[in-house]
């Protein structure tokens, strides 16, 4: 329960707060629900900008005091009585589709996409936009959605888009698909789906174009093992001018629906998206590292950037003048001290705190294109290595076919026995037999004689040894 007084005070600041509409008032405004400044100072505030007459008027007893609202398992700040305020017209339209059914052997339910567009829906609002949110949407209910939310944007400064669905890619076109999808062949997809290009299109007047896809749960034609030209995941997508574009996880690459309330992705994205005074792509960045932890690194998000300036969802702080420090209007009294002014000194301090964290980036990124270079040497240096030892193995193999062609074209040996004895040929002939009459100490007896022998064999030595 809120005190008289406090009651007093908050109708006093709701009137203050809903007649000045700068990033000044919209600062001090977030300063005062964080609690980094009490009421007093923005009573000084409020009397140093002529605003006296709301200071001494008297209210009702409106609670615009600070607290939270739950969004699933995720606490947002209530800013202001409803929503932050912002410089600049903030627009977003939010779909989640989970109960697809006209497919349900391909498409099947997805229990964490309407929790997703619900969480950030709520998310967004308190961040200034004027979120329009569709869940389970149809084909038609897509279209006309997207169709108003293009007549909507209008020149808006700032135009956000989250879907979180099924969603795949057909020849490098991008499709988001409703909840009666239904299609047999790659050609009708075309006629039941949503092209994710031609939303984009519909972004066109938007200063700051900020797209969302928490998608690529699966792939019906994968699943069917129909590939064809239907590729898994998302497609990289042109960025027009002023847009960034956020994938909840690589080209080609599938995400995780999650175990909980929410995808990896969209919880992580609603872990950051309220950091006050951090650019949108540094918390993109922490949003990356931490669905990687999660997902142990099987999910990588991914973005691609045209914008040419920051965004900041919450502005940086922007450091007050020199103020007067008054008490609670209870007291009656206007005394207090002055605070030092440094405007300067914290407007140099963040500057040097931004340039800081685009230098980290800037050499995270070297390190990760060094790291690469490294390892593409490495693998060509292993792939030289292997075709060099697969040449030898081919060259020893071909010396071995060839040593062995060799030796089955040699005839064996001739072999023999080990106990029969080496013999000679002799060829058939005639020759005489007995000793001439001439010969000393011939027999008186002897004669001598013609003999012819047949060709026959006989040993080559004296003695033969069997061994």
């Amino acid at each position: 329960m809120h005190s008289h007084a406090e009651r007093g005070n908050d109708v006093i600041l709701q009137r203050w707060l809903n007649q000045e509409s700068t990033m000044a008032m919209a600062t001090v405004k977030w300063w005062l629900v964080k609690g980094l400044v009490g009421f007093g100072v923005v009573v000084a505030l409020m009397l140093s900008s002529g605003c006296e007459d709301l200071v001494r008027g008297t209210g009702g007893g409106m609670d615009v005091g600070g607290g939270t609202e739950t969004g699933g398992t995720h606490a947002f700040e209530r800013v202001g009585s409803e929503r932050l305020a912002v410089d600049g017209r903030r627009v977003a339209l939010v779909i989640g589709n989970s109960a697809y059914h006209a497919m349900p052997s391909e498409l099947q339910p997805l229990p964490n996409p309407v929790n997703d567009a619900t969480d950030l829906a709520k998310a967004l609002q308190r961040l200034g936009f004027q979120v329009t949110l569709r869940k389970d949407a149809s084909l038609t209910q897509m279209d006309d959605s997207i169709y108003a939310f293009g007549q909507q944007i209008n020149g808006g400064e700032v135009a956000l888009v989250f879907y979180s669905g099924h969603g795949l890619q057909v020849k490098g076109e991008n499709y988001l698909l409703p909840v009666d999808a239904k299609f047999e062949r790659e050609d009708q997809i075309e006629r039941q789906a949503i092209k994710a290009g031609a939303m984009l299109e519909k972004m066109g007047k938007a200063k700051t174009k900020l797209v969302f896809l928490d998608a690529c749960r699966n792939n019906p034609f994968l699943s069917r093992g129909k590939r064809g030209s239907v590729g898994g995941g998302l497609a990289k997508m042109d960025t027009p001018d002023g847009t960034l574009l956020v994938y909840s996880t690589d080209p080609g690459g599938f995400a995780d629906d999650g175990e909980g309330r929410n995808s990896p992705f969209t919880f992580n994205l609603l872990r950051h998206i309220a950091d006050a005074g951090v650019d949108v792509q540094l918390m993109l960045r922490d949003v990356r590292v931490d669905v990687k932890r999660d997902t142990k690194n099987k999910q990588t998000p991914w973005d691609a950037s045209s914008l040419e300036g920051a965004f900041y969802f919450i502005p940086p702080v922007v450091p007050a003048p020199a103020i007067l420090v008054a008490p609670p209007l209870s007291t009656g009294t206007m005394t207090g001290t002055v605070l030092p002014q440094n405007n300067g000194r914290l407007a140099e301090l963040e500057a040097k705190r931004i340039a800081e964290e685009a230098r980290v980036a800037e050499l995270e990124q070297k390190q990760r294109e060094a790291e690469e270079s490294t390892r593409l040497a490495e693998a060509e240096a292993k792939r030289k290595a292997y075709e060099a030892r697969l040449a030898d193995l081919e060259q020893r193999q071909r010396q071995a076919t060839e040593e062995q062609a060799r030796i089955a074209a040699t005839p064996p040996p001739v072999t023999r026995k080990s106990f029969e004895p080496e013999m000679v040929s002799i060829p058939e002939g005639s020759f005489q037999m007995g000793s001439p009459s001439s010969e000393e100490g011939r027999s008186s007896d002897e004669t001598r004689h013609g003999v012819s022998v047949g060709a026959f064999k006989m040993g080559k030595y004296s003695k033969a040894t069997i061994k």
